[in-house]
């Protein structure tokens, strides 16, 4: 019973600490443009989704197609996101990052190198390939 209170304590913990210092740190980064952490993570399910098309986002976002729109227009007003109608089914839409969109992930993206640069600089090599190993298992046991 104390292993799962460990385990509960630091899943909890640590989603909440990672996530509001990626919510402080991009508040600086962009702090000129009104952009959320929210729509941050929109842009980067876009980025990494093929094809892109909305109900593809909205599975891998765990949204529904209709709040998904909703934040997408958004990100198209503030010229992160472009949509195009397939020629062949209008019902298909997909989306792609703009030039400003791109500039958004690599930003993010950076964060999260930097983020896991420190947490590793701070262990051996035998204790990466363990964590390593537990989070293997940890993200199959999400993925069921």
């Amino acid at each position: 019973m104390i292993k799962n209170k460990i385990a509960n304590e630091f899943f909890v913990n640590a989603f909440n600490i990672i996530l509001n210092n990626e919510q402080e740190d991009m508040r600086k980064i962009f702090a000129n443009e009104k952009i959320s952490i929210t729509e941050i993570h929109i842009l980067e399910a876009v980025n990494r989704t093929n094809p892109s098309s909305m109900n593809a986002i909205a599975n891998r976002l765990h949204v529904t197609s209709g709040s998904l729109t909703t934040s997408t227009s958004q990100l198209i007003k503030k010229g992160y996101l472009t949509k195009e109608v397939n020629k062949l089914d209008r019902r298909i839409k997909t989306l792609q990052l703009t030039k400003d969109g791109m500039r958004v992930i690599k930003e993010h993206d950076l964060w999260h190198e930097n983020l896991i640069d420190s947490i590793l600089s701070t262990m051996s090599k035998e204790e990466i390939t363990l964590i390593e190993n537990a989070l293997l298992k940890v993200t199959d046991n999400f993925n069921k």
